[in-house]
């Protein structure tokens, strides 16, 4: 007789450590883990994908599982207690119980699942299936009480899975040292791709190297051949009004072709292309598919008023997500935020403003039409700052270093310390 008693608590005590694990074994699937199922295991895992879609009935049916079995527990071992023991005892078979279902009901099988967790779904879940159809009226009533108290409190459902929690995730994994920080940072910047501005990325109208379309074959190749661009704007009269965009190659292919037939070299306007257009508000992964759509890696963007604000050209593009980008013969601009020693950060003006949100792991809350570092700071001061001015904010602290009339060219932000 001890023995069966004995039985049935040993096999008790197993179907709670079952539920326990089962629960955690598929709360802790991620979405990559069950599409790997289903392609491994198409039967169940069609079964698995339709218990993880249904969270509510899965929940319902281990409690109810995981409570019925608690409560034989207490049941037998109140009974075998009374039976050997005597009623005296029950205080303590009450605290052994609550020992063993806490380490081998709930603690261990639970580690046990999160370290397995596919090969405990792949197990059970016909199992699971079978008991949710068994206890389907009772998970309905549960159901139908858990939504009524939800309306009662105005509760809102689970919050879907968000950019800014993926975000979180690469951040944390990063910080675990299971993602190197270099491949985190372009998985971020990949997200990202589509919040960043035109005017974030663009070379600025200032820089932009340009020629007349009137201008002679032999005489363009030598100005290119010393800007060292291979893609040029062409405008007409005025630098502002650009009308085309030649190509190094195109400009090389013509006069050689021309050499060879001894007639005089064309002018720039009788080989230039049609030139891509775009508004400095869009976002660039708009731009990334017109160029492509259009065969041309340069852009020209015009500003809401219609005159120039600059160019921008598929390297841009690209050097969002990977960094900077050069080639063998062009010389290294000034890196956009350098890191020091003493763990301040030199940032350059016109350094777009989401790289520092990617070295600090966050957003900040500012005026989306502002895409800079300096025009940032401009924004939330009173007066233009001085040379020496320290702007203090939640997360840490810019000091201007460098200034022209109208722009900020350099600062230096010091974190606070966490």
């Amino acid at each position: 007789m001890n023995s069966g008693y004995l039985f049935g608590l040993i096999v008790l005590l197993g179907l709670s450590a079952f539920f326990s694990g089962s629960e955690t074994a598929f709360t802790s699937l991620s979405l990559m883990d069950i599409e790997s199922l289903r392609k491994k295991h198409p039967r169940r895992g069609a079964l698995i994908l339709n218990l993880h879609n249904r969270p509510d009935n899965l929940l319902s049916t281990v409690l109810i599982g995981n409570n019925l079995v608690n409560i034989a527990l207490s049941v037998l071992s109140t009974q075998l207690t009374i039976k050997f023991f005597g009623s005296l005892a029950l205080g303590y078979t009450t605290g052994i119980l609550t020992l063993l279902i806490l380490i081998f009901g709930e603690i261990l099988p639970k580690q046990y699942a999160i370290l397995n967790n596919r090969a405990i779904v792949l197990y059970t879940c016909q199992i699971i299936y079978a008991l949710s159809v068994l206890f389907y009226p009772l998970i309905w009533v549960l159901s139908l009480l858990t939504k009524l108290v939800a309306k009662a409190s105005k509760g809102k459902g689970r919050n879907s899975l968000t950019l800014d929690g993926i975000l979180h995730m690469i951040k944390h994994a990063e910080t675990l040292g299971l993602l190197e920080t270099y491949r985190s940072r372009m998985v971020r910047r990949v997200f990202r791709f589509s919040d960043v501005t035109v005017h974030a990325v663009m070379t600025h109208r200032t820089k932009v190297f340009s020629l007349p379309q009137n201008m002679n074959l032999d005489e363009a190749l030598g100005l290119i051949t010393e800007a060292g661009f291979s893609r040029i704007p062409v405008y007409h009269k005025d630098p502002e009004h650009i009308v085309g965009i030649v190509l190094e190659k195109d400009v090389i292919k013509a006069l050689y072709s021309k050499a060879l037939e001894g007639k005089k070299p064309e002018i720039l306007k009788e080989i230039m292309l049609d030139p891509v257009v775009v508004p400095e508000s869009w976002k660039i992964h708009r731009v990334f598919g017109k160029l492509k759509a259009e065969r041309l890696n340069l852009a020209v963007v015009l500003d809401e008023y219609g005159g120039l604000a600059g160019v921008i050209t598929m390297e841009d593009l690209v050097e969002e997500i990977i960094g900077e980008l050069y080639d063998e013969h062009e010389e290294k601009e000034i890196r956009p935020i350098v890191h020091n020693p003493s763990g301040t950060l030199t940032i350059q003006g016109d350094s777009p403003f989401h790289l520092l949100e990617d070295w600090l792991g966050q957003e900040i809350d500012r005026d989306k039409s502002v895409d800079t570092v300096g025009g940032y700071i401009a924004a939330i001061t009173d007066s233009f700052p001085q040379v020496g001015d320290s702007v203090a904010l939640e997360y840490g602290t810019f000091v201007i270093d460098k200034i022209s009339r109208k722009q900020i060219l350099k600062v230096t932000f010091h974190p606070n310390s966490n």
